[in-house]
């Protein structure tokens, strides 16, 4: 099980004072947000998370400030009369992690939450938090926690509302259809299995990449070992060793050997 700690730290070059004494005010800072995070009494929005509706407040001008995608309701509420957000496909509990990152920069990330964490990212804009899920990810992924995991990339999947397996579409008569939602809990479980895929090039579909999955890089990109190109046409196989292939030039992935899982 993966577990990871990520705080936001000062850009390079920033103006200010150099040193620790320009950092002395950072700490309470950081507290007095945290606290702010839990402030019902000033809180101008609630966000009503799950079936249950379970309450979540906020502050709009933090919101706006730190979420590139976050768009302020018609109704602006006040303290003591907050705008209601419902969000039924957030776990309460991890939304709440999120809001506490938002606020403080600070948060501590699971492998258990860590899709549904990066949903939210990606839904609400926060470019440096959806990043940090990635090489999470990237960096803790293994056969050993494959399962937990894929467990979690399937319990974000279902939270998602209208979502469906894949998403196609069409790019013209000389390319396949490409997938714009690569099936994550395959790729697990290949992973786990130790399976050879073949996968499907979207800029060459005379070509496909032949090889174990073995994780991702620190850019998400697939990592194949043991690699050959196979050419459709004339048949040739090409040994390449260890490569990494990006998502966006993958079209579909397939097993070679299915009944061995």
């Amino acid at each position: 099980m993966g577990t990871r700690a990520v705080a936001v730290g000062a850009a390079p070059g920033a103006a200010g004072v150099s040193g620790e004494a320009g950092l002395a005010g950072v700490p309470r800072l950081l507290e007095d947000l945290a606290r702010l995070s839990e402030d019902k009494d000033t809180a101008d929005i609630v966000f009503l998370l799950g079936r249950d509706e379970t309450p979540v407040y906020a502050h709009r001008i933090i919101l706006q400030a730190r979420c590139k995608n976050f768009t302020a309701a018609k109704r602006i509420g006040t303290p003591g009369n907050p705008t209601s957000v419902r969000m039924l496909h957030a776990h309460p509990e991890t939304f709440r992690q999120f809001i506490h990152y938002i606020y403080t920069g600070k948060i501590m990330l699971q492998d258990s939450g860590i899709f549904e964490m990066l949903g939210l990212a990606q839904e609400l804009g926060v470019e440096e938090l959806w990043r940090s899920c990635e090489e999470h990810v990237s960096a803790t992924l293994s056969p050993g926690n494959a399962c937990a995991l894929l467990t979690a990339a399937l319990d974000a999947q279902e939270r998602v509302p209208g979502n469906h397996n894949t998403k196609m579409s069409y790019k013209g008569p000389q390319k396949v259809q490409k997938v714009m939602v690569q099936p994550i809990n395959l790729i697990f479980r290949y992973l786990q299995n130790r399976s050879r895929v073949q996968v499907w090039l979207f800029e060459n579909i005379n070509l496909r990449i032949e090889g174990h999955i073995v994780g991702f890089d620190e850019y998400m990109n697939l990592v194949l070992d043991d690699a050959e190109e196979y050419n459709l046409k004339t048949k040739a196989r090409k040994p390449l060793g260890r490569i990494m292939l990006k998502g966006d030039n993958i079209t579909l992935i397939q097993n070679t050997n299915p009944g061995a899982n």
